[in-house]
């Protein structure tokens, strides 16, 4: 079974059931497929050595599968110990998902896994009790999340470089009153490289027409020329990032 990190939704729901009196109080009851129509009653932990252990039974994953969607859509919502009993035994499989996406998108591993859950419990609450959803069906829906909403992150990355350019002692003018009325500036776009490093996508944005703007662009400029032989060697393979600028009429 993949790991599951010390922090985020998945670690917490971990922590929960290492509580030896969750693991007595939540169980699981799962109708016997004997003849003899005996019901098996399941720990947490051994929920998930039957589904995931070296011995696992078709059969059995089946029923506790079903047994284990069941409980959580349709106990009181003051409770909510089933919903993480699932949650809890689909964790193995989605950490795997949540694992390559963070690899591959360079995902928060955090905010994954808490699409993930979110996702879960919003299929369990809307679903309609007459046709439940299969435990399959709910763990590819909360792939499908994951995937969605690390792919949106892409579009939009925060940087504070701007910000701290702007609290730099250094660029801070003590002897100039700032002016009282927004003056004209320059508009900049940085270009994204056709490689897989640097920038995903354009930025573009205005600078203000004084020492502080002018001071912020030169920054820039610098920051985009390759500072050492590693880096002239990364960007020999792909496009440079380019930064113009213009000036501008329009008011900040």
């Amino acid at each position: 079974m993949t790991a599951v990190g010390s922090s985020g939704a998945f670690a917490a729901v971990a922590r929960y059931f290492t509580n030896p009196r969750v693991q007595d109080a939540v169980r699981l009851t799962v109708p016997s497929a004997d003849a003899d129509g005996q019901e098996r009653s399941f720990t947490p932990d051994n929920a998930l050595e039957a589904l995931y252990g070296p011995d696992a039974e078709p059969e059995l994953t089946a029923a506790i599968w079903q047994a284990a969607v069941l409980s959580a859509a349709t106990e009181p919502r003051s409770t909510d110990s089933h919903c993480l009993l699932l949650i809890w035994l689909m964790v193995p499989r989605l950490a795997r998902t949540a694992q390559h996406i963070c690899r591959r998108l360079r995902a928060d591993r955090g905010d994954i896994e808490a699409e993930m859950l979110m996702t879960l419990v919003t299929e369990l609450r809307t679903t309609n009790l007459e046709v439940l959803p299969t435990a399959e069906g709910l763990i590819k829906a909360a792939r499908s999340s994951a995937w969605r909403f690390a792919r949106a992150g892409l579009k939009e990355t925060a940087s504070a470089f701007l910000e701290n350019l702007g609290e730099d002692s250094r660029l801070t003018p003590h002897d100039e009153p700032e002016p009282a009325e927004q003056q004209h500036g320059t508009e900049v776009e940085i270009s994204r490289p056709d490689g897989p490093d640097g920038l995903r996508t354009p930025l573009r944005f205005t600078l203000p027409a004084n020492r502080l703007g002018k001071e912020t662009l030169r920054r820039l400029t610098d920051r985009a020329a390759p500072q050492d032989d590693q880096c002239r060697a990364r960007n020999s393979r792909s496009a440079s990032t380019t930064v113009t600028g213009r000036r501008t009429g329009r008011l900040l």
